[in-house]
């Protein structure tokens, strides 16, 4: 935990006694949902860098990765285990109001979601849910002996996956629209303040396309309390079950899950500590074979007879529990930031706050950080961090190297009206040997916050440069990724109500470019159009294009390419058409023909998929759902005339029938596809 979140109290005892958090007198961009400026993990409609381990997002400049603790098999080969999991998006900024006077403007890298990190950036994370409660337009009303309300309210519910990435969940009543003192469902004549505002009952989805469902074991209010002194909204920590689209499912209580099944029905079950020091960490993992994985915190590592080495973690995977010799141990060495830096960061001065963020805190920031993943083989990652503990290189097992440059982008304004942290990517560089002095490539990667004036209209795009270089100065290629919106726009310029704006992030374009001599060729552009499923009803005159939206499943409707040839311009283009569920399939695809200067009207590839619809595969309010969203019935293929071959899936227990050429009618039967 940061030096300061250590010394804040809490406050709100009464209301805690409800269950609900409030932490105490700070406020942040996180409060009611998460920017797309600050989003972390790989969000389903993100644009992505890097290789099978890390993960760069472009529109924000957050560095991911993921690092296995304990493997679990199953049947059909899946399983589950435990990830140790970063992203370099961990400093931001809370408001401070010791009293109702004054207000500070305070950095921190405590998670706004209470109680999954172990080192900041790091967390080790089986998934967390937290409904967030959030309402604005104090009532006028005399409320007498009852507390002050809000006259408008509503309620997020986000499930924070192991990666980091986030779903946010809305309620299917009316378009998730916020709750106002117009709907009868609000208590109290004059508004005011009350723990139960507005039911918006137990059903809940994702509107990002991702199509997945939350379904809370009691139905679940809004809040029209006004929080004291300058508080944030209130948090709530409800039961129930996530489902993904791809058949996982996670059963949650509290807030925690206790346990997660993937689609063959593979169940892996959680434990966790309760009580100090470790309370809310995860304590065990049992797998569907039954075996046990137990993890334990800030020890010294028993193996080592010197003492000398601290564990941030120890993972021991009992395989068989009659032979401790066969225990797998992964581990988690720590060492405090100071004495983990790259060799470019160290000086004679131990990192503060004063350093790294003048005129906030005072005093050391100097945390236990992971110095290294040491494997059951003996093998480790490695890692060094910035003065800001940001990862800084990554030394891989097989003794590779990539560096990390995180800088502050021209967003980081941490001072000021308008605080915020805005730190990116610059450069990665990739080294076949950890020993060697010069990289075998790089890339480098353009500001995402440039150009968001400090008054007046946002920018309506964001463009942001990838260049590749053999070595560091022979330039491969060029990628140009345009971007709708800004990644400090719904930070600085959020809705009233906190949804983020439907296009905030969405790649639009990318152009490829090479280099001759000191001059860019462009050698091929894409465009993609973007379309809402359908508008958000209770924005006035929205359309499926209307940017000032909350997300209503976004979708690419066609996609074009175009090569750029001696002068010429040869076009194709890629349409696409998709169910009228909720869940982002595509029914129809057709790929037409190069054109010069337009696509051919001719249709090269034309293909038509059918899906299971039924609730034994879709629901996700009936008994033992299976909960797969985009079973593919079936799929013809041809040139938009007759189809040239077809298959049909039937599921559970039946045959799948393929139609090779189905002018011949010829028909092969395949074993059961699911079961």
């Amino acid at each position: 935990m940061s030096r300061y979140l250590r010394l804040a109290a809490i406050s709100f005892v009464a209301i805690l006694a409800f269950g609900i958090s409030a932490a105490a007198q700070q406020q942040s961009s996180t409060d009611n949902s998460t920017p797309t400026g600050q989003a972390k993990g790989t969000p389903p409609l993100g644009s992505f860098g890097g290789s099978d381990f890390d993960k760069v997002n472009l529109f924000n400049g957050n560095v991911s990765m993921q690092f296995p603790l304990s493997m679990s098999g199953g049947r059909a080969g899946m399983g589950a285990g435990a990830t140790l999991s970063y992203n370099s998006k961990f400093w931001r900024m809370v408001t401070d109001r010791p009293n109702p006077q004054n207000s500070y403007n305070v950095p921190t890298y405590d998670e706004w979601d209470n109680g999954t990190f172990i080192a900041p950036g790091w967390r080790i994370n089986t998934g967390r849910l937290v409904a967030r409660h959030s309402g604005w337009n104090p009532s006028s009303g005399n409320c007498g002996s009852e507390p002050a309300g809000n006259q408008e309210t509503l309620t997020r519910i986000t499930f924070i996956a192991p990666d980091g990435t986030e779903y946010e969940f809305r309620d299917t009543l009316d378009d998730a629209n916020p709750a106002n003192d117009g709907q009868p469902s609000l208590l109290g004549p004059a508004n005011c303040g009350t723990l139960q505002a507005y039911n918006r009952k137990s059903v809940w989805i994702t509107y990002d396309g991702s199509a997945a469902t939350f379904v809370s074991s009691a139905d679940i209010w809004d809040i029209s309390l006004i929080p004291g002194g300058g508080d944030p909204p209130f948090q709530t920590y409800p039961s129930g079950d996530v489902y993904l689209r791809d058949g996982t499912s996670f059963r949650v209580t509290n807030g925690r899950v206790d346990w997660m099944q993937d689609r063959n029905g593979n169940r892996v079950s959680y434990t966790y500590y309760s009580g100090s020091p470790n309370g809310g960490f995860l304590h065990t993992i049992t797998d569907t074979l039954g075996r046990v994985t137990e993890f334990s915190y800030n020890i010294v590592d028993p193996d080592d007879v010197t003492g000398q080495t601290n564990l941030l973690v120890r993972v021991v995977q009992h395989r068989d529990p009659s032979d401790p010799d066969d225990d797998q141990v992964w581990k988690v060495v720590r060492l405090k930031l100071k004495n983990a830096l790259r060799q470019d960061y160290v000086t004679d001065a131990d990192p503060t706050y004063e350093e790294l963020w003048p005129g906030t805190l005072t005093g050391p920031f100097n945390e236990n950080m992971p110095s290294a993943v040491v494997l059951p083989t003996g093998h480790s990652w490695k890692f060094l961090y910035n003065r800001y503990g940001e990862v800084a290189s990554v030394e891989t097992p097989a003794h590779g190297k990539i560096e990390f440059d995180v800088v502050a982008g021209a967003g980081n304004t941490p001072t000021g009206p308008s605080p915020f942290v805005f730190r990116y990517l610059k450069e990665r560089r990739t080294y076949v040997r950890a020993v060697d002095a010069s990289p075998e490539g790089k890339t480098s990667y353009d500001d995402p916050s440039v150009g968001y004036p400090a008054v007046g209209t946002p920018p309506a795009e964001t463009v942001v440069d990838v260049i590749r270089y053999i070595g560091t100065t022979s330039i491969i290629n060029r990628s140009r990724h345009f971007f709708y919106s800004h990644p400090l726009t719904g930070v600085r310029s959020p809705r009233s109500d906190g949804y983020t704006r439907w296009q905030e992030g969405l790649e639009f374009k990318t152009e490829e470019a090479g280099s001759v001599g000191s001059t860019w060729v462009n050698r091929s552009r894409s465009h993609a159009t973007w379309r809402q499923a359908s508008p958000v009803g209770w924005i006035p005159s929205a359309t499926t294009e209307t940017e000032n939206q909350p997300a209503s499943n976004p979708r690419v409707i066609d996609k074009t390419t175009t090569i750029l040839e001696n002068g010429l311009d040869l076009v194709s283009k890629v349409d696409y058409v998709f169910d009228t569920t909720p869940y982002n399939n595509v029914t129809q695809e057709r790929v037409f023909d190069w054109g010069a200067g337009a696509p051919s009207s001719t249709v090269l590839r034309q293909v038509n998929r059918t899906f299971e619809k039924s609730a034994t595969y879709t629901s996700a309010t009936i008994a033992n759902v299976v909960h797969s969203r985009s079973l593919v019935l079936t799929e013809s293929v041809g040139t938009g005339g007759a189809a040239e071959s077809m298959t049909t899936n039937v599921y559970d227990g039946e045959s799948i029938e393929t139609c090779i050429d189905c002018r011949r009618r010829r028909t092969i039967r395949h074993s059961t596809l699911a079961g």
